[in-house]
């Protein structure tokens, strides 16, 4: 992408980021950003540890798309069950003309791919974060500068004119650029479908829009403001929801802690927990227990012990009572 003539501040952590073992994010940018949407949906997926049955077609079609670019083998990804065999044709196509330098701008070698960092929050959890992709910082002579960009593909049913403004200030670029030590970042969206111009349809699929993120130290305040502050919120309602349990509370005392936000249509469309919170009938049966769900409660490098396995004993005396009646 076309490289802007400016001067980059160089942000880093307070206290660095350092590296976890492969695998997912267990307290990642979901984590907490789905405690700011909704403590109802973060107590379900989080606490009760639940997860739908049938996988939202939007992040099915997402992960077989990131999948691709790690390097999964088509077997392995089709071994995930029928919605990954179902997304896989498309994803494949998708993620064929993303490669084709003949057709959208060429992807940089990659220095790492989905290396998984923890940050450190002081007074609060960490969070952890993986980057898609890393690669090299170019100077305005072409030459690398030493430090790295990080990479985040995501795909797209349309583009809008907001998105730029959109992803300046995600929380999940801001975590990548902190873990990394990047002043900038790279998301790299391509459109999966067709979008409507001037009354036509017209056809978009597999178009790229790339959007620099510059890292600022307003946003990296910000950033640690807030997960500071929602790492001290869920402290407080697991003390008290474990309190009210103790003290033989009623299951609706216990669950008014983790309140619905009525908010449950957003930009990726229908909460997969919708059915859950607002149905009667047999459709609220449709979800299975995550056997990951409490993976956030365990330390990272550097985190107490015994602060974690404080919060651990609170959401499971919690889970008992509430996955009965949520």
């Amino acid at each position: 992408m076309p490289r802007r003539e400016h001067i980059k501040p160089r942000v880093s952590t307070p206290s660095g980021a350092h590296k976890q073992a492969p695998g997912g994010t267990p307290r990642g940018w979901s984590f907490y950003s789905t405690a700011h949407r909704c403590w109802r949906l973060w107590c379900l997926r989080y606490i009760i540890g639940l997860t739908p049955l049938r996988a939202d077609e939007y992040f099915t079609f997402g992960s077989t798309y990131h999948a691709l670019h790690e390097g999964v083998d088509e077997k392995t990804i089709a071994s995930w069950g029928p919605d990954f065999v179902e997304a896989l044709p498309a994803a494949k196509e998708l993620y064929s003309r993303r490669i084709d330098s003949t057709k959208n701008p060429p992807l940089p070698p990659a220095l790492a791919k989905e290396q998984t960092y923890a940050i450190p929050v002081p007074g609060a959890m960490s969070i952890t974060t993986k980057p898609d992709q890393e690669e090299a910082e170019l100077g305005n002579d072409g030459k690398p500068t030493g430090q790295r960009i990080p990479r985040d593909y995501k795909t797209a049913g349309f583009f809008s004119k907001n998105d730029s403004e959109y992803w300046a200030v995600s929380g999940q670029i801001i975590a990548e650029m902190i873990a990394t030590g990047a002043s900038e970042g790279v998301v790299d969206i391509i459109h999966k479908g067709t979008e409507r111009k001037d009354g036509k349809e017209s056809d978009s699929f597999g178009k790229v829009q790339q959007l620099q993120v510059l890292m600022t130290e307003d946003k990296r305040r910000s950033f640690f403001e807030l997960i500071r502050d929602l790492s001290e919120q869920i402290d407080q309602r697991l003390s008290r929801a474990a309190s009210a349990v103790k003290n033989g509370d009623g299951a609706r005392e216990v669950a008014s802690y983790f309140p619905r936000c009525h908010e449950c249509v957003g930009h990726y469309g229908l909460c997969p927990y919708y059915d859950r919170c607002w149905t009667v009938g047999a459709s609220r049966y449709l979800y299975r227990e995550r056997p990951d769900a409490h993976t956030w409660l365990e330390p990272v490098d550097g985190e107490s012990a015994k602060d974690m396995k404080v919060r651990k004993e609170r959401a499971l005396a919690v889970r008992e009572v509430l996955s009965k009646v949520l």
